[in-house]
């Protein structure tokens, strides 16, 4: 279901409900849409000054943005991108003791 950009402003909104059903139906919403709906959020937190609602949507950004990396990597790994990108990483030396090293790692990992 597509929502317009006052549907999703609402949709937010509703995150620091004090009913914990209605918040955590609303985070589920939240995330279904996917790294789409992170702008809406960063607007939401920057104009909040209640800080557990900052926090909340801190982690729902942060969820989000992991999630795209990860389905972006699906992609990249199922195109035959993998071993020239293995053959780079080797090459330009990252090191694999940063996150996104160990993200990598993880990944690579992964059967597929």
């Amino acid at each position: 279901m597509l929502m317009n950009d006052n549907e999703i402003k609402a949709l937010i909104s509703l995150l620091d409900d004090d009913d914990t059903e209605v918040a955590t139906h609303v985070e589920g919403r939240i995330r279904e849409m996917g790294n789409t709906i992170i702008p809406f959020l960063e607007t939401e937190w920057e104009g909040s000054f209640d800080p557990f609602l900052q926090k909340r949507l801190e982690e729902l950004i942060h969820d989000l943005q992991y999630t795209a990396v990860l389905e972006r990597l699906a992609t990249w790994k199922e195109g035959g991108a993998m071993v020239f990108g293995l053959w780079r990483l080797t090459n330009t030396r990252i090191c694999l003791s940063t996150s996104f090293g160990r993200i990598l790692s993880n990944f690579i990992m992964m059967p597929g």
